[in-house]
């Protein structure tokens, strides 16, 4: 099992105490909108050094990100199952990648052993990266953090990172997926609810489109729908548990059985042999990371533009006031002449402009001939000008 503790990415900030050699940190309210009187959280602070290792928003190959991705899914797996403990962090950057190309998984400061997770939350809020938590999470932040929730964030991480970072049908509307899908959000009395996005997607492909497409990448275009159906089946699976509680006893519902074990995403099985059956395919060559996800402006910029716009605003709005006392609102006339006293009062004759006095035309003088006029016999005007 790889991790280090490098590339801490968390919706939280963290101050070190000296003294006490413990790290206190605050949740941020965007997020999870705890209290944060009751957010504060005390835990010791320990490093581990690890070799170098780099993002995996740097692949220089799709296959080489499925890699990375699956390896740090392996050690999700071993750290389950070997040693009882839960990450509750999939995110972008806590999968990396070592020199070698291997995936690291990171970050394990929200990690939680299994047998403690029903006990119920250590801190009001929720555990996780907002881009890449499972529905039921956003929708509920007082709900468990268990196994099927970083699994469906093991699914939004491959979207996420293949949609932004290589070519596919839907790059001219890139942008209003992330919005709509990863940063979903609505507000609420006491917190910030999400995962309506996801679950449009999730169902019925909105935004996405039910023919996604990854060029010339058949394998991770296939892995990617099987990972969108397997999260479904698993929310009817959770649907109808609920539906069976609150149901009437009867011979139609009675007949439906329930079993855990014949869901794809019970464990960690079905998405790793899912994983290992995609890498064994042929995957294109050299199709290496770009963004291309429009860069937005910074926050400070958007402060200055509305600024500038409500500057401007108000003033248009001094500019039509003063000029309202020079011409009457409404008005696009220009101001009446006096009227000559040759025309009676009423008329509705054009008042006559006073004539200016006329001129003395010039009498008209010939234009000179050309000195390269051609001289002809008896004209004397020609002699005496040649």
């Amino acid at each position: 099992m790889a991790h280090s503790a490098m590339g801490r990415s968390t919706w939280s900030w963290s101050v070190y105490d000296l003294k006490s050699n413990t790290v206190v940190t605050v949740g941020n309210p965007w997020d999870a909108r705890p209290k944060f009187e009751s957010a504060n959280v005390q835990r010791l602070h320990r490093r581990l050094f690890t070799d170098v290792a780099h993002s995996i928003s740097k692949f220089q190959s799709s296959r080489q990100l499925m890699q990375a991705i699956h390896d740090a899914y392996l050690a999700h797996m071993d750290a389950f199952v070997i040693c009882g403990i839960l990450h509750r962090d999939i995110s972008i950057g806590n999968v990396l990648r070592s020199v070698e190309g291997n995936g690291i998984l990171n970050d394990w400061d929200m990690a939680r052993r299994v047998k403690d997770i029903h006990s119920g939350p250590r801190q009001p809020g929720r555990t996780g990266i907002w881009l890449f938590m499972s529905i039921k999470l956003l929708k509920d932040p007082t709900d468990l953090h268990v196994l099927q929730d970083d699994l469906e964030s093991f699914c939004y991480l491959v979207l996420y990172v293949a949609l932004r970072y290589l070519p596919h049908s839907k790059v001219s509307t890139l942008a209003d997926i992330v919005k709509n899908v990863f940063e979903n959000h609505y507000d609420l009395a006491e917190r910030v609810c999400g995962g309506l996005g996801k679950s449009s997607m999730v169902y019925d492909r909105n935004f996405i489109g039910r023919k996604l497409g990854f060029t010339d990448n058949q394998p991770l275009t296939n892995w990617i729908e099987v990972a969108l159906n397997v999260i479904k089946d698993w929310y009817r699976y959770l649907n109808d548990l609920e539906r069976q509680k609150f149901a009437r006893p009867g011979p139609s519902f009675n007949a439906i059985t329930l079993k855990l074990e014949d869901r794809p995403m019970r464990d960690h099985s079905y998405l790793d042999q899912q994983f290992r059956s995609a890498l064994e395919q042929e995957w294109p060559e050299n199709d290496e990371a770009v963004d291309r996800l429009p860069k937005r402006k910074p926050k400070r910029t958007l402060e200055r533009e509305e600024a500038d716009a409500e500057e401007e605003s108000v003033r248009t709005k001094k500019f039509k006031s003063s000029t309202s006392h020079a011409i009457p609102s409404g008005s696009a006339q220009r101001p009446v002449q006096p009227q000559p006293s040759n025309i009676p009062s009423g008329s509705a004759q054009r008042p006559v402009q006073p004539q200016r006095p006329t001129q003395p035309q010039r009498p008209i003088q010939p234009l000179p001939r050309r000195a390269s006029t051609r001289r002809r016999r008896g004209d004397p005007e020609l002699s005496e000008t040649t």
